[in-house]
């Protein structure tokens, strides 16, 4: 808005110049004229006065403020001079029968006149020619004067309405901007807040009972997602219970056969993962908002890495998260690189700033970030397809807790955000597969 009201003002006055210089150009050539056509008169009037004319001593056009000559009808000078550049122009146009007029000459403007006069003889000139001559140099130098004072002004114009809008229009939306960022705020921890401003009597109070049915909104939609999800978390765990403690009892039997352990194991293994997410599930229901923090030592510690290169960068910082957020957030891609990949896993932990962090949907923390990146040397991920829409569980509950931390979980290109050549062979035919997961720093 600041921007549009400068740009405009700057658009009119440099319209006002022009048009202002239009102005000062006929007003100076009026001037010039006037001026010319006040000396002839004064002229004729010297010419004319007593005896003027016969006297031979002083030359009565001399007298006058400007050059004037008076010429007879053969173009022989009677009285009064021109400057050098002038005879030759008015020569030419008077022996054509043309009376100079104008700016002839380069730096004088001219005004011609005939006129009848007695003569030093005490006869009459007839069809004499009166010609008075201006510089046009100080007329000009007093246009060009009076335009820089004018663009000077404008400029000063233009820069004290910036400023004015700038400060107004500061003014007016600084109470707009306390509250999007107070709104912003209890977005973020606590849903119930409420800016209670009444009903709407203006814009800001209007928008403030915007604000405060968006808000509300928002946190009946949260609580009643909460809700569904506690109740099919519930509704879930029972029966995976089951299945887990029969599958342990069938495990402890001496006398199975091998393939129906195996059977056994891999019932049990996926029970377990079902209930990890439950019980992620149950946790994100119940928790109204994200507190505490851990190293990245203790989520390391925390999380299981069997089979797994880790590499961590030096110094980083403290993640803003729990650890149990935070391993519910890369245990599942951990998982899914040992199930996919045929040979190796690598874990890279690092930190990013918010803008470098690449993926469809941006995390919500304002600060730096900690990426760990889950590689692995599998099939990958086939072009086109949505590992986060089209797989299990894991995957989506492993971005849904990030973001509820403040960051994300993201499928990388599999050349994209490598700091390093990879060495690590890959998987029969694959180009493997590459996660990242975000979670806030400590500031």
């Amino acid at each position: 808005m600041v921007r549009t009201t400068a740009a405009a003002a700057a658009l009119a006055m440099l319209l006002l110049l022009l048009v202002l210089y239009g102005v000062l150009e006929q007003v100076v050539d009026h001037r010039m004229r006037g001026a010319l056509s006040d000396r002839l008169d004064e002229a004729v009037s010297v010419w004319t006065s007593t005896d003027a004319g016969t006297q031979s001593d002083d030359d009565p056009l001399d007298e006058l403020d400007g050059p004037v000559v008076l010429l007879d009808a053969d173009g022989v000078v009677q009285a009064g001079h021109l400057p050098a550049s002038l005879r030759d122009p008015v020569d030419r146009l008077l022996a054509r029968g043309v009376l100079p007029q104008g700016e002839i000459a380069e730096d004088w403007q001219v005004r011609a006149r005939q006129v009848d006069l007695p003569s030093a003889d005490g006869g009459t000139l007839t069809d004499a020619v009166l010609v008075a001559a201006e510089a046009t140099g100080p007329y000009e130098s007093a246009e060009h004067l009076a335009l820089i004072a004018t663009a000077v002004l404008a400029v000063l114009t233009v820069g004290g309405v910036a400023a004015t809008a700038a400060w107004t229009v500061g003014r007016a939306l600084a109470p707009v901007t306390v509250m999007a960022a107070a709104a912003d705020g209890w977005s973020e921890t606590d849903l119930s807040r409420r800016f209670g401003l009444g009903t709407p009597r203006d814009e800001l109070t209007a928008l403030g009972a915007t604000l405060d049915r968006l808000l509300g909104r928002v946190e009946r939609a949260l609580h009643a997602e909460r809700r569904l999800t506690a109740e099919v978390a519930h509704e879930l765990r029972t029966p995976l219970t089951a299945v887990l403690a029969t599958a342990d009892l069938m495990l402890l039997r001496t006398d199975l056969d091998d393939d129906v352990r195996e059977a056994f194991e891999e019932i049990h293994d996926g029970a377990r993962r079902t209930a990890d997410a439950v019980t992620s599930l149950v946790s994100l229901a119940r928790s109204g908002g994200v507190q505490g923090r851990c190293s990245v030592a203790d989520l390391l510690t925390a999380l299981d890495l069997t089979g797994v290169d880790v590499a961590v960068d030096d110094g980083l910082p403290d993640l803003d998260v729990p650890v149990d957020l935070a391993v519910r957030a890369v245990s599942p891609l951990l998982d899914n690189a040992r199930r996919h990949a045929p040979g190796a896993v690598r874990l890279g932990v690092g930190l990013r700033a918010p803008e470098a962090t690449t993926g469809t949907t941006a995390g919500t923390g304002t600060g730096a970030l900690v990426a760990l990146l889950v590689e692995d040397d599998g099939p990958g991920v086939a072009p086109g397809s949505d590992p986060f829409a089209e797989g299990g569980l894991g995957l989506p509950l492993a971005r849904r807790v990030a973001r509820t931390g403040g960051g994300d979980v993201v499928l990388l290109a599999p050349d994209e955000a490598r700091d390093e050549p990879r060495d690590e062979p890959r998987g029969e035919g694959g180009r493997g597969a590459r996660f990242e997961v975000t979670l806030p720093a400590v500031d």
